[in-house]
């Protein structure tokens, strides 16, 4: 594989993450002639990054660098782009590479995107990412070595500094809204529910077997309805697909009876919402020693 096979994907969420993916568009770029680093300038906060241009940047993709904050870690969006490259790359285990900003571990990280093989963000974790790229294009590591050498001190390591200090003063940040978090959402699942063929309810309404948060449930926007109501403060304790009912995709959740009234508020202006857009989701609450036991389980 030459240089100018050399196409790489770099996901971001957050101010930091873009501004640390934006200095790693310019290290890729000085040290393979022909690599094609890609950055959304798109806010992916707020649901916007269109989904057709992950695609097209995703076809012909060799390596995808994904740049993890403790504060981005269980991001939608983020995950959700670290699974398509997951998907995209072979040898996904080495080729997806998170590069962690602020951690002093990789076992910090305990979002999936645990699964991938991060490294922090300083010399020697950066000199192993690229070692990986090199690799991948049958590259001279001693060549880009004394590339790397020039331009790490002072340009890129004070640049990659720089994004973290800045980000230690930020402007205050504007508070996302339940509707902003329930756009983000039902534009992804719109994209992924394209493909999926609905899939009828046969037999009893409930099944015990399939009360799980995680690989047992079925319906295609698990995650993503998960991510909304982990973000508005509601943890689920149980939630399953039930199919397709009265044409709309159907959950139920069940969660403690702790939570209060403005929850409640939350997730019935959730309700209604994903209603008009062709999701059905009811719940319930559980008296909170039963939802602990299942919660256990």
């Amino acid at each position: 594989m030459a240089d100018d096979d050399l196409k790489i994907f770099i996901s971001w969420s957050g101010d930091l993450a873009k501004s640390i993916a934006r200095v790693w568009h310019d290290l890729l770029l000085e040290m393979f002639d022909r690599a094609t680093p890609w950055v959304s300038d798109l806010d992916i906060e707020a649901g916007a990054r269109p989904l057709d241009d992950i695609k097209r940047e995703l076809d012909g993709t060799s390596f995808g660098i994904i740049v993890v904050t403790p504060e981005n870690q269980n991001a939608p969006w983020l995950n959700f782009e670290a699974g398509a490259l997951s998907k995209a790359l072979s040898d996904a285990t080495t080729r997806v590479m998170p590069s962690l900003v602020n951690f002093t571990s990789p076992s910090q990280v305990t979002s999936p995107l645990k699964q991938f093989q991060g490294n922090l963000l300083n010399q020697e974790g950066v000199v192993k990412i690229l070692k990986t790229i090199a690799k991948g294009v049958d590259a001279d590591w001693s060549t880009k070595e004394r590339t790397f050498s020039r331009a790490w001190s002072p340009e890129y390591e004070q640049r990659f500094n720089d994004c973290i200090v800045n980000a230690l003063n930020p402007a205050k940040p504007s508070t996302r809204t339940s509707e902003e978090m329930l756009d983000e959402v039902l534009t992804i699942v719109r994209e992924i529910q394209r493909d999926i063929p609905p899939k009828p309810v046969n037999g009893p309404r409930f099944a015990k077997a399939d009360w799980a948060i995680g690989p047992r449930t079925k319906g295609a926007a698990d995650s993503y309805i998960l991510g909304v109501l982990n973000e508005s403060g509601i943890k689920p304790t149980q939630m399953m697909w039930l199919g397709m009912v009265d044409g709309l995709d159907t959950y139920e959740v069940g969660m403690s009876d702790t939570y209060n009234r403005k929850h409640r508020r939350i997730l019935d202006d959730l309700v209604a919402r994903l209603r008009k857009e062709g999701l059905n989701i009811s719940y319930h609450f559980l008296p909170t020693q039963s939802a602990d036991a299942t919660h256990s389980k």
